[in-house]
């Protein structure tokens, strides 16, 4: 799309937009603001089914910076995705999460249905038990969100505080190696206790990992084998990864109904919130040297303190996923 299409377009939008304005304003008043997209299933509205859905839509420019570029301008899909979860009882939760990741006219198949074009596929899908009265405990299993680390590792991409998650995706510390786009495949356990909350999981690594788990890093000789190697006793070194992480809110605190970390909440709460975490690893790593001569990591264990600034985030949108 050349740089006058583009203002052909938009000038198109701002006319209907204009004449939308005008017609709204010769009905009455109605409201409009956010409410969440649930079905009740009770009178009491103790059991239900609330909807998320979202897209974002991006538009990016070519490098300008090359001598006698065209500004050129092109739209893509970061992020399409559904999702539903059920509280099917006091006790009992059900969420799925599926969606695609940038869909731009590159990579577009002309059914849909092949070639290198992203498709729908399961971000999250777990069930979860409350195991005490009150939010001391829950548990749950699944393919699931409920990282350890840092705080943005369980990011929601719904209120970013910047444009997107940081790159490179430290955050997302396991992208690609060991999961399923940030998530694992184990079980979880959570709950709060005051203004302080928790969240602990044990999960199996993925088999296939993306780029044969290679470093995307300048040091190519550095693969992620944890799931392979094993130790003297002959049992996989890096079948199991335990991750956790603990939060003591400050000032509001925040909800744990689900993992999704808040990006700002535009000034709608105050957020300032200390937490220790953990990811421990063990022999899950091959150095591969020059003549295919191969060493064993033979233990790395990694921690994370992380004390975050004051942090402001969306509205009305305390539940919000990746």
């Amino acid at each position: 799309m050349s740089l006058q299409q583009l203002r052909k377009a938009m000038a198109l939008c701002a006319f209907f937009m204009m004449g939308a304005l005008f017609l709204q304003g010769q009905s009455e008043e109605v409201d409009h603001s956010y409410k969440p997209l649930t079905l009740k299933l009770n009178d009491s509205g103790s059991k239900y089914i609330r909807f998320i859905v979202w897209n974002q839509v991006w538009a990016q420019t070519n490098n300008l910076s090359v001598d006698g570029a065209k500004t050129q301008i092109t739209p893509f899909i970061r992020r399409s995705r559904f999702l539903a979860y059920a509280q099917v009882s006091p006790r009992f939760l059900i969420l799925t999460h599926f969606g695609l990741n940038n869909l731009t006219p590159g990579n577009l198949d002309p059914l849909g249905n092949g070639g290198d074009g992203p498709q729908l596929f399961l971000h999250d899908a777990w069930t979860e038990f409350k195991v005490t009265k009150g939010d001391e405990l829950y548990i749950g299993a699944g393919l699931h969100y409920w990282k350890g680390l840092t705080r943005l590792s369980s990011a929601s991409t719904l209120n970013f505080m910047t444009m997107d998650q940081p790159r490179p995706f430290a955050h997302w510390h396991s992208l690609g190696v060991t999961d399923q786009f940030a998530r694992h495949l184990g079980i979880y356990a959570k709950g709060a206790f005051g203004k302080l909350d928790y969240r602990l999981a044990v999960n199996s690594p993925a088999r296939a990992t993306l780029g044969g788990g290679v470093s995307y890093g300048p040091d190519k000789t550095l693969a992620y084998t944890g799931v392979s190697n094993t130790d003297k006793n002959g049992d996989p070194t890096g079948n199991t990864i335990v991750e956790g992480y603990v939060r003591y809110n400050f000032m509001d605190k925040e909800s744990i109904k689900l993992p999704y970390n808040v990006g700002t909440y535009l000034g709608d709460k105050r957020s300032l919130p200390w937490a220790p975490a953990f990811l421990p690893i063990q022999t899950v790593c091959t150095i591969r040297l020059p003549l295919n001569i191969q060493t064993y990591c033979t233990s790395l264990q990694t921690s994370s303190w992380i004390i975050p600034s004051e942090e402001v985030a969306m509205p009305s949108m305390p539940m919000s996923p990746t």
